[in-house]
């Protein structure tokens, strides 16, 4: 799983997942997983696959120097 950070790896919660283990809600459910950045990952091309276009829309609007920080969940699930 694929997020952007939109302001960097600078900000607090990026630097919060890389620290250690998140948690991470999908359809209620609780999966624990490790953040790593993916510098190799063009943020734009991650928002294109995004649904909730208003939503990607805004988020470019307000980015500077996006990232793409990859969520690799402890078990493999089916969205």
């Amino acid at each position: 799983m694929h997020v952007v950070a939109e302001h960097g790896d600078r900000c607090d919660w990026v630097q919060n997942a890389l620290a250690g283990p998140v948690a991470v809600w999908i359809d209620g459910q609780r999966f624990d997983a490790t953040a790593r950045m993916r510098p190799d990952l063009a943020p734009y091309r991650v928002w294109g696959a995004m649904r909730g276009r208003v939503v990607v829309a805004f988020a470019k609007w307000l980015a500077h120097e996006p990232k793409v920080v990859e969520l690799q969940l402890s078990e493999t699930i089916t969205i």
